[in-house]
């Protein structure tokens, strides 16, 4: 999947030896498997372990989980509308989302 994900956002955005690109990435498995087929032009930089000041959206899956987590959703759009409720009603609390 990761393979797949690296060639369509190589071609979408036109990367290639003459048209070089960076992707910051964390030190997920999928991310750093030898298996990794990266397009000419693309370079992976990765994020230091434990790097989570380094990766703010990071401190925001705690709150989401709270609402999806141990529930089973018939479809993913029930999914994404649970998922979405939760990120709006957070929105609404701009402090709440500046302390994490």
């Amino acid at each position: 999947m990761m393979n797949l994900f690296l060639a369509a956002k190589a071609a979408a955005q036109g990367i290639d030896s003459q048209h070089p690109a960076k992707l910051v990435l964390d030190l997920a498995r999928w991310h750093t498997t030898n298996k990794l087929e990266i397009p000419e032009g693309l370079f992976l930089e990765f994020l230091p372990p434990y790097s989570r000041e380094l990766q703010p959206a990071e401190r925001l899956w705690p709150i989401l989980d709270e609402t999806i987590i141990n529930q089973g959703f018939e479809t993913i759009e029930t999914l994404s509308e649970a998922i979405g409720k939760r990120c709006r009603e957070h929105f609404k609390q701009p402090l709440l989302l500046k302390r994490l």
